[in-house]
């Protein structure tokens, strides 16, 4: 079972089945008196009050986006990378972050008086080209959040091959939280599709540096990233078992399957992408094989939660910041589309936005479409229709999340055991409020889950 408006996962014990149905069948005057299943349905949000306004609060949960307690930034230290992977749509046009962008940076979180949650992203081109300054800003978001009493996550999204053990050691030690690597298959495979600039392989030096971070005590997550299309697909369940074989006993490591799309990349043309419903069911899949052959499964679980798959550009907190300074709001478009460039990071910190342009993307999905067909969605909480903004601004409709349109399969997958998963088993207990729970927590022969950052 899933709640949307609560994140509750569950699954009921095969002797509570027919109870649980009964009650999520039934009106109030049916109810027997109450059972220790009952308590535990409605704490989940699976059973509610007569009254309850269901989609006002989902709303409200929609709408804190709009507070000022959290910001965040995903920042480009450079936007030059040593790779040339055959499906990028980045044009490498300008170098590393100067000095008194790095400072105007600094001023920004300095300035933001009403701060509660600062979430980094270092993104690019490829961030470890510009190593140095983000040790510089990370050292100085870290000191700053601890000085101030604010939560500060981070996350490096990297090719994995500049992230040697000494540059691994600095970034832990000031406190990089996430960690997301691509790898497109076994060697072979991944070295024609993610290579150096010259050519060069790549796979086995981020094998190397991917087995350095799994030595370290660091409670780091590590999340896997395998892009694929047609012509890799096959390779796949090769690819999942030999990482298994490496990874899969330690659960900071886990998996997650993106498909390559025509981003407006030079190789668009000849790129053979999945579309469709092909597209999703395709995903699924391979989620499935990476929980088959022994990953944590955290990641479809935490996306089912409430703002799970909301993209980071529906949110007003969350700007890309170029190396020049320049403010974005999705990472795809960057400087390719006029309608992406909605401010700019002053000298003294401030955040000049065009908030007439952020609107485009935070008003635009679903959500806010009357007669759309996300506001009678089950699953409206999870995503309010702003799974992807960029497609709400290019065409009438979106396309919704893989996980939702194969909601048995994905909750299935979820409930898979695993060795991994950090469970604990007790009585009869089977379901748990899904804002509350750790990230995967395993009860009376279920699973529940409490999202990662994207």
């Amino acid at each position: 079972m899933h709640n949307s408006l609560t994140g509750a996962i569950a699954a009921i014990a095969p002797a509570q089945a027919e109870q649980a149905r009964h009650f999520l069948r039934s009106k109030a005057a049916d109810l027997p008196r109450e059972t220790n299943l009952e308590e535990q349905l409605a704490e989940a949000g699976f059973l509610v009050p007569i009254g309850t306004d269901e989609d006002g609060s989902a709303m409200d949960q929609y709408l804190a986006k709009y507070g000022t307690s959290h910001l965040q930034l995903i920042i480009l230290p450079t936007e030059q990378c040593n790779f040339r992977c055959v499906y990028c749509y980045e044009s490498f046009s300008r170098g590393a972050m100067p000095s008194e962008v790095q400072k105007a940076l600094k001023e920004c979180v300095a300035r933001q008086v009403n701060l509660e949650r600062l979430n980094i992203t270092w993104f690019g081109g490829e961030p470890l080209v510009a190593a140095d300054v983000v040790v510089n800003l990370q050292q100085y978001f870290s000191q700053h959040c601890k000085r101030h009493g604010i939560e500060f996550s981070s996350t490096l999204v990297s090719n994995g091959y500049l992230l040697t053990p000494a540059v691994a050691d600095k970034l832990l030690h000031l406190g990089l939280s996430h960690l997301q690597i691509t790898l497109d298959g076994t060697a072979a495979e991944h070295n024609k599709r993610r290579h150096l600039m010259d050519g060069g392989e790549t796979f086995e030096k981020i094998m190397v540096n991917l087995r350095y971070l799994k030595q370290r005590t660091e409670r780091v997550r590590v999340t896997l990233r395998h892009n694929y299309d047609r012509r890799n697909l096959s390779h796949a369940p090769e690819f999942i078992e030999l990482m298994a074989r490496e990874f899969a006993d330690d659960p900071r490591f886990e998996f997650v399957f993106e498909p390559i799309g025509k981003w407006g990349g030079q190789n668009d043309s000849v790129l053979d992408v999945y579309e469709g419903k092909e597209r999703a069911a395709t995903k699924i899949h391979l989620q499935r094989l990476a929980k088959e052959a022994g990953f944590r499964n955290a990641y479809q679980a935490q996306v089912l939660r409430p703002n799970g798959f909301v993209c980071y550009a529906a949110d007003p907190r969350s700007f890309v910041v170029g190396s020049d300074g320049t403010l974005y709001k999705c990472t795809v478009e960057l400087d390719k589309n006029e309608r992406n460039v909605v401010g700019r990071l002053t000298q003294d910190g401030k955040l000049m936005v065009d908030w007439q342009k952020v609107a485009l993307w935070t008003e635009s999905n679903g959500a806010w479409r009357q007669n759309s067909k996300c506001t009678g969605c089950f699953f409206l909480p999870a995503c309010f229709g702003a799974i992807c903004p960029k497609e709400w601004l290019d065409r009438a409709d979106v396309t919704c999340p893989p996980e939702k349109r194969f909601i048995g399969e994905t909750l299935r997958t979820i409930a898979l055991r695993s060795v991994n998963d950090g469970a604990q088993r007790s009585g009869s207990a089977a379901v748990e409020r899904g804002a509350g729970a750790s990230s995967q927590t395993e009860l009376a022969g279920g699973k529940l889950s409490g999202r990662p950052n994207s």
